[in-house]
């Protein structure tokens, strides 16, 4: 094709790359889940029953689409303002899940040490991590997913802070015992600071702990459901939240963009598309295809 046209930018994105052993298999964004990496550092400790667990939204998919836009947008401007040539570009979805191993694969590397699942918790700093309240926030709803009770965010781990948090809970003597940071990001140590945590969390609702933890300074974050992102007012302020008139599905309740740009504000046109919703678009603008080729091809399954 390059020869066709050798200013063409092509993307492919598979499981495994185009080749290598693994080229041949299917993928599937848990398969690269698992594959890449990405359960074995995530879910509980296996000490406080945890497995490994997989993340809830479509993450190696998500990160595939995004790496192919970025290295796209790369390959235009390499083309455009530099060679004046395209370029094939290869992404692998499992490959891409290696990349969110954070520091996993560098402390094997020199240490041999095989990073674990270490749940809400923070591994470098403590505490930092999520505790469970023992009420939930909607004691009347009929609903029963809203009778689970709560979580909260709570980051105190500075040594001034970790004081002020102690003085909440009414365990100063924990402030004495663990007053410096490199003792209570001890594994063992993170343990009993969580589980006093949630012992004195255990009457209360995620706001109760919250109004607590602000009347004394210590940074916190409820938290939330859909229910409570969709109905709070910084996101409605601010767009990041939104209905929306989806040409093919009508109105819907869907996310804003994520960025602001101030000459030319972002905006969702369409929520998400159907397969071949742009046949018409790419094969008669682009190549000159005309409604009756169109049809004929699609009739044959071709596209």
């Amino acid at each position: 094709m390059s020869k066709v046209n050798p200013r063409l930018v092509y993307q492919w994105l598979g499981g495994f790359g185009g080749w290598g052993p693994g080229r041949v298999r299917a993928s599937y964004d848990i398969l690269g889940q698992a594959m890449g990496g990405a359960f074995g550092i995530t879910g509980e400790a296996a000490d406080r029953g945890g497995t490994p667990a997989k993340h809830t939204i479509w993450l190696a998919d998500y990160w595939g689409g995004m790496m192919a836009a970025v290295t796209i947008l790369a390959a235009l401007y390499w083309r455009d303002n530099v060679s004046g040539e395209g370029t094939f570009i290869e992404y692998s979805q499992v490959h891409g899940v290696t990349r969110q191993l954070e520091s996993a694969l560098p402390l094997y590397g020199r240490y041999g040490v095989r990073r674990e699942r270490w749940g809400n918790w923070d591994t470098e700093l403590c505490v930092h991590g999520i505790i469970q309240c023992g009420k939930s926030s909607y004691p009347d709803s009929k609903n029963p997913q809203e009778a689970e009770v709560g979580y909260i965010l709570v980051s105190a781990y500075t040594d001034e802070d970790f004081k002020k948090l102690c003085d909440v809970i009414g365990k100063k003597d924990l402030a004495t015992t663990y007053a410096k940071h490199d003792d209570r990001v001890k594994a063992e140590n993170q343990t009993i600071l969580y589980d006093a945590l949630e012992a004195w969390a255990k009457d209360k609702t995620k706001e109760d702990v919250a109004k607590l933890l602000d009347k004394a300074g210590i940074n916190n974050q409820p938290v939330w459901n859909a229910k409570e992102v969709s109905e709070h007012p910084h996101w409605k302020m601010r767009g990041s939240v939104q209905w929306i008139d989806d040409p093919y599905y009508g109105d819907i309740h869907h996310q804003g963009p994520a960025f602001k740009m101030s000459e030319t504000p972002p905006r969702i046109k369409w929520a998400l598309k159907p397969v071949g919703a742009d046949n018409e678009k790419v094969y008669g603008r682009l190549l000159g295809w005309t409604k009756a080729k169109l049809a004929k091809m699609e009739e044959a399954e071709v596209i």
